[in-house]
């Protein structure tokens, strides 16, 4: 299932539900892991690129108050895929939560 698919199923409510799509995130992240592990880098990087998508989206999702760990891990995770090819609609993504950040960090 692509991305859009799946965020299209996490609605709760009418809005995005942020902690299943963390989970969500995690579980790419574990995929991608387990990809590296194996020397299966393509894959890997696929894996990776999706846990980055989600943990974007989920922080960007509540703007007025930013989850600093959730911050962390997307900025970890982008450090671990920086060098690789992300798909446009993610790197739109990463340039929004870039400015997030900097907002987030001048009010601390």
């Amino acid at each position: 299932m692509d991305d859009r698919s799946l965020l299209g199923l996490l609605p709760s409510q009418g809005r995005l539900d942020e902690e299943r799509l963390v989970v969500i995130a995690e579980l790419f992240k574990v995929e991608g892991d387990i990809h590296a592990a194996q020397n299966r880098s393509s894959e890997g990087d696929d894996s990776y690129s999706r846990a980055l998508a989600g943990y974007l989206e989920a922080a960007l999702a509540d703007q007025s108050s930013p989850d600093g760990e959730l911050i962390g891990r997307a900025e970890a995770l982008n450090q671990q895929v920086s060098g690789n090819e992300l798909p446009a609609e993610t790197l739109s993504r990463l340039r929004d939560f870039y400015s997030l950040r900097m907002v987030f960090l001048n009010e601390r």
